[in-house]
Order: C-alpha cells, then structure tokens, then sequence
C-alpha cells in the first residue's frame, strides 16, 4: 500500500511541470497560480510564503498575467521569476519564446530544492 501511494505522489510531482506549462499555454491563470503553489509546497514544503504569502498574491498575479499575454501571442520573448517559499533563496524561471514555454529552477536554489527539482522535474 505505502509503495502505490509513494508512485501516486511521484506521478503526481511529476505532472506538476507538466500542468503549469499547459496553464502559460491555455492562459489559465487560475490553474498556474495553484500549480505554482503546488510545486512550491512540494520543493520548499512551505504553503504562503515568497510570491505564495497572501500579501503578494496580487504581485503574482501580476506577474503571471504579463507572461500569459505573450504566451497568447504565440510570438514574443518573456521569463518571469517566480520566488518559492524559502526565504527569496529558490526561484522558478517562468520563460515563453516563440510559443514555446519552459520552466526551471534557477542555479543558485539551496542543494536540497535542487536536488528535489532534479528527481521530480528533470
């Protein structure tokens, strides 16, 4: 029992990247915040804080909804950082080129986000 539900949440973490790239794509703001904060829980274990604190959720909103007008476009340049819940130290690069959209850890998150970020996301 304890092995299916560990390869549910795997499956699951997995998605996640997965899911927030489809939200910039469908210009879903309301599926990238939560996703956003999912990944966020599941690399810092922190629920509100960083860009996920309630007083920043209109700077968030902000944010994302500049990156999904140009996602629309489906032309254009826009990387938008997202701060995670562990003190301003981990950041996910929000980034559409040309349609294409990617998300990724920055280099300088603490080993112990990177290393949750390389098992779960890469």
């Amino acid at each position: 029992m304890e092995q299916i539900t560990q390869s549910v949440q795997e499956q699951e973490s997995k998605s996640v990247k997965d899911r927030i790239i489809e939200a910039i794509q469908n210009s879903d703001l309301e599926t990238l915040e939560s996703e956003l904060r999912n990944i966020n829980f599941l690399l810092t274990g922190r629920d509100h804080s960083g860009h996920f604190d309630l007083s920043a959720r209109d700077e968030l909103r902000q944010i994302l909804s500049q990156l999904l007008t140009v996602a629309t476009k489906k032309e254009g340049r826009e990387s938008k950082i997202v701060y995670l819940g562990d003190g301003g130290l981990s950041r996910l690069v929000l980034k559409v080129t040309d349609g294409k959209v990617t998300v990724d850890l920055t280099n300088n998150s603490p080993e112990c986000v990177k290393e949750k970020w390389a098992k779960e996301f890469q």
